[in-house]
């Protein structure tokens, strides 16, 4: 408040440079700590107090042009923090309900979008670049402008993990327990031939959460007896969502490990596919207009030969360096620390 409205007397550029430089190192340093700080009234403080000094060293050259050095400091303020944040109209909002004045509406608007472009020609915003620096699989508003030359088969991943209609418990605990996935395709018989392209005709897709259900109810046949064991309702599956157990928490017996379990009755039969020859940009949107969390790739006969997850998706990721640009593929990390896949660039400008 004293960086806007003191009079021009109270600062000198001395300490104005003094306290600019410190805080702006001390939020640097403070940013990349675990603790709970963040950068918005950092940003603003020191946007604020880089601006006064501006205004106090113009006010010294022209002393009757410039008068009020805290018009210099609201705008360093909105400058700086638009360059951290590359947001435009909602901190221009913010800005003028914080000072209670609309009358620097415009100068602040055109401030912020300058900041913004300049900021772009050289990289990324500050918490884009942190989400790329920590490989979080998250997903842009829009897809890399430059990703036109992939395809679903360019970024699908392979082998599936598919389960037959009729399908062993003994093999329904081995992947539930190897795997961390959370959707898994339905096929009407997985391949014998190690070598064919596909992994089976796609009949639908099961969630882990419904086959732990399926485990823990013992909705089983017996193929000897064609006996069928246990029963479940669409209220289980909503008293149980969404805390469903692990699988490891569930006691299998033995002898029930041979049992089988139609999957036929729960799988969803019309899930969001794609051939594998449609572009990225469209898969993206899907991802991003559906909220979907997998997407099935088939070929033109309906089989399956890939699967797309949002972290493949989220592995390419445009950037932008000095006016220049392009998509790059990143290498998400395990919980060993070890990338999935190398780091690369697939498309330059």
């Amino acid at each position: 408040k004293s960086l806007l409205h003191a009079p021009i007397e109270r600062f000198a550029w001395q300490s104005l440079l003094t306290f600019f430089s410190i805080y702006f190192l001390m939020s640097v340093w403070t940013y990349g700590l675990c603790v709970p700080s963040g950068l918005f009234m950092p940003s603003l403080l020191t946007g604020a107090a880089y601006g006064r000094l501006v205004g106090v060293l113009l006010h010294m050259m022209a002393p009757e042009r410039i008068s009020d050095p805290g018009v210099y400091a609201l705008i360093g303020a909105a400058s700086f923090l638009g360059g951290v944040t590359r947001m435009t109209i909602s901190l221009t909002v913010i800005i003028m309900e914080a000072t209670r004045n609309i009358t620097f509406g415009l100068p602040i608007m055109i401030t912020l979008v300058t900041a913004r472009f300049v900021g772009n020609y050289f990289n990324e915003g500050l918490y884009d670049e942190h989400i790329n620096l920590k490989q979080v699989p998250m997903l842009p508003w829009d897809p890399p402008v430059k990703s036109f030359r992939l395809t679903a088969g360019n970024i699908k991943s392979t082998p599936v993990k598919c389960f037959n209609a009729m399908e062993t418990v003994r093999t329904l605990v081995t992947i539930l327990s190897t795997t961390t996935h959370n959707g898994f395709p339905v096929v009407a018989e997985l391949p014998s031939d190690p070598d064919v392209r596909h992994f089976g005709q796609f009949l639908g897709l099961i969630t882990r959460e419904q086959l732990i259900l399926l485990l823990t109810k013992q909705v089983y046949h017996d193929p000897v007896t064609k006996q069928v064991f246990g029963a479940v309702s669409a209220d289980d599956f909503r008293d149980t969502y969404p805390r469903y157990p692990d699988v490891k928490d569930i006691t299998i017996p033995e002898s029930h490990l041979h049992m089988m379990v139609d999957l036929r009755p729960y799988i969803n039969l019309s899930p969001y596919t794609c051939n594998e020859s449609v572009s990225f940009a469209r898969v993206f949107n899907l991802f991003r207009s559906m909220g979907l969390r997998h997407l099935v790739v088939v070929n033109e006969n309906n089989k399956i030969v890939g699967m797309v997850t949002r972290k493949d998706l989220a592995k390419f990721r445009k950037w932008r360096k000095q006016g220049t640009g392009g998509v790059q593929q990143l290498g998400f990390m395990d919980k060993d620390g070890e990338p999935f896949i190398d780091e690369n660039e697939c498309c330059n400008s």
